[in-house]
């Protein structure tokens, strides 16, 4: 049974909320996170905890997010006592993302600014370029005092570049990798896996030189120091590679998952097999692709024997139709998904396998969540069901979402038993605004039942001058930016 469930809702005064990450570590406790607009129509993090029966929302960065533009891109749980959670804030100017991190402790969350390699603003913390910011795009934790956050931040020339923070349990250590490659100074880290406290993987994009364009990396650390490489390197004859996803299993096996050009320009996936020493890149879906566009989104792996890939490819004759790739330890086998559902475009945005027979319907293997097209072009959240033979869709935040204008879809999902996951998205209401959900799934089917029912927070105008210049600042607990004195 699914149950779905709006989240956020008594945060989101502005309209506009959807979950981008979801981690389970136990069937009794999961972590939501996202934005959500508030009442001055500014972007704010949040996250919401679930205890096994419901899901208490709480806005983070809130100290930091001075210019009201914040969001929640991943999420991390070893424990019901520890999580991490990562993304951006806005400090100072209309331009100018900061990476945060925010360490969850059981009961509260503590939030710090990473990414001190990020020079581009002047020494009273302006922003002294447009465009230039730092990002947590990806966070994964191996243990309550282990994790690794990945992003890209501006260097002192305003360049972007791709870095990893690991956590020791009481502080952040950044690192820029993929320096030797990033000729072009355009890198960034899209995704992190870390099996263990001495191995983690990070994948993402870089640019050699302005002639060839992007090109896919990989990151190894070995506990110590951090490898890079490019993969993909022999397919992306077009110019245009990257990693958008990354699992590792055991530290001998790992698969990253992106798009890369041919030599016609068109973007197809693949995935790339690690066994300890070398990468072994192909493409999938290749028998989908007539022409052009596919991309993997999301990778889960189990084992060096089951891995799930998921993604996106562009019909013949139709639109975007979502699909799996299932490898078996020697060879991926793609099928489609949703096809039953879809009338339009589906994509596959996130993939987790529990093992290597459960999927989210009950037993064994993984699930693939993301949105499709109906009949009348309406864009709707699924989910995928994989019981180690075959898939099973179906629909998720349907009395939820409006059918005549709306936009639902699944950007995150994670499974903590073969009986157990949660699907994180958004959907539109009856006023056709954006609002956050959850689906529990409990190894039997998908219900439905709305859960937030706390009191708006009241919310309070103050006046920050800085000479004669006025700024409002409208939160639950406002602060004046840097520089500003309330008056």
């Amino acid at each position: 049974m699914q149950t779905d469930s709006e989240v956020a809702a008594s945060l989101n005064l502005g309209g506009t909320a959807s979950v981008k990450s979801v981690s389970c570590s136990t069937a009794s406790f999961c972590v939501a996170g996202g934005s959500f607009t508030n009442s001055s129509g500014g972007d704010q993090a949040f996250v919401s905890v679930y205890n096994g029966s419901s899901w208490t929302d709480s806005e983070i960065a809130a100290s930091l997010n001075i210019d009201n533009h914040s969001q929640v891109n991943s999420v991390s749980c070893y424990s019901a006592s520890f999580c991490v959670a990562g993304g951006s804030y806005t400090a100072v100017g209309e331009f100018g993302d900061r990476a945060f991190v925010s360490v969850y402790n059981g009961s509260s969350w503590t939030v710090s600014d990473i990414a001190a390699l990020n020079t581009a603003y002047d020494s009273s913390g302006n922003v002294v370029s447009f465009n230039i910011s730092s990002n947590v795009n990806s966070v994964s934790c191996y243990s309550a005092s282990f994790c690794v956050a990945g992003g890209s931040y501006a260097d002192s020339s305003h360049h972007n570049q791709a870095f990893v923070s690991v956590y020791n349990g009481g502080s952040w250590t950044d690192s820029e990798i993929a320096a030797s490659l990033n000729i072009d100074n355009d890198a960034q880290v899209n995704s992190v896996s870390c099996y263990s406290a001495s191995f983690c993987l990070s994948g993402g994009s870089f640019r050699n030189s302005s002639a060839v364009g992007y090109q896919a990396f990989v990151s190894v650390y070995n506990g110590t120091t951090w490898s890079d490489r490019e993969v993909a390197a022999s397919l992306n004859t077009g110019g245009s590679a990257s990693v958008g996803s990354v699992s590792c299993s055991t530290a001998s096996f790992c698969v990253a998952g992106g798009s890369y050009a041919d030599s016609s320009y068109n973007l197809q996936a693949f995935v790339s097999v690690y066994n300890g020493t070398t990468w072994s890149d192909r493409e999938v879906a290749k028998s989908f692709t007539s022409n052009s566009q596919a991309s993997v989104n999301s990778v889960s792996c189990f084992a060096p024997k089951f891995c799930v890939a998921g993604g996106s490819y562009l019909g013949s004759t139709t639109g975007y139709q979502a699909f799996v790739s299932v490898y078996n330890g020697t060879t991926w086998s793609d099928r489609e998904v949703a096809g039953s559902l879809n009338s339009g475009n589906a994509h596959v945005n996130s993939v987790s396998c529990y093992s290597a027979s459960f999927c989210v319907a009950g037993g064994a293997g993984g699930g693939a969540g993301g949105f499709y097209s109906n009949s009348s072009g309406v864009s709707t959240a699924f989910v995928s069901v994989y019981n180690g033979t075959s898939w099973t869709d179906s629909e998720v935040a349907r009395s939820l979402n409006l059918k005549t204008v709306s936009f639902a879809s699944v950007n995150g999902v994670s499974c903590s038993t073969a009986s157990f996951c949660v699907a994180g998205g958004s959907y539109a209401d009856s006023s056709h605004h954006n609002q956050a959900f959850v689906s529990v799934y409990n190894g039997a089917t998908i219900k439905i039942k709305a859960t937030a029912t706390s009191k708006k927070p009241v919310t309070t105008t103050i006046n920050c001058y800085k000479g004669k210049l006025l700024k409002k600042v409208t939160a639950v607990k406002p602060v004046c930016p840097a520089g500003y004195v309330k008056k």
